[in-house]
């Protein structure tokens, strides 16, 4: 009794794709190792560079920590300038509206037929002098009218009336008070 077999022919296939398996394998493996000695051959060269940065940046941490130390105020100074940023800060609040909010607002109180004349704001005292004139005395009592119902003003004061330049124009000298 004979018997044969056919191991041989697929043994050697398998053979030869394991061979380019491994074959492949080591040559990626020697490209990596190349690849990372001239990496680190870059990193190499870069250390003296980073030593020195590094050194630079601790000399100025140290640095920073003693003027730190050196710098630091007396409480009574410290208190001393906060009294006087309170004091300036005091003096230079304003009460109610800025000028420009004032005029705009203004603006739309102002019947067509009349004119302002004279602004002044006194945003400290919340004060504002104003003089008006028109035509006739109709628009400026229009005007002294809306002055009167608006909510921003707490008092409006009609101090007199002036008569123009022109004999037929007519002036109001008025002072509101900005309601806080």
């Amino acid at each position: 009794m004979k018997i044969s077999t056919n191991f041989s022919s697929d043994v050697s296939t398998a053979v030869r794709s394991l061979l380019v398996i491994v074959w492949s394998a080591t040559l990626l493996a020697v490209f990596c190792l190349i690849w990372l000695i001239y990496e680190a051959a870059g990193f190499h060269t870069e250390i003296p560079g980073l030593h020195k940065r590094l050194s630079v940046l601790e000399s100025s941490v140290k640095n920073t920590a003693l003027t730190e130390d050196m710098e630091k105020p007396d409480l009574s100074v410290l208190m001393n300038t906060r009294n006087k940023v309170s004091a300036i800060n005091a003096i230079t609040k304003t009460r109610g509206i800025s000028t420009v909010v004032l005029l705009e607002h203004l603006e739309k109180l102002l019947p067509s037929q009349a004119r302002l004349v004279s602004l002044h704001h006194r945003a400290t005292q919340g004060e504002i002098l104003l003089i008006a004139t028109a035509v006739n005395a109709a628009p400026l009592s229009e005007f002294l009218l809306k002055l009167e119902q608006d909510p921003v003003f707490s008092e409006v004061l009609l101090l007199h009336d002036i008569q123009g330049k022109a004999d037929t124009s007519v002036q109001y000298e008025i002072r509101l008070k900005v309601r806080s």
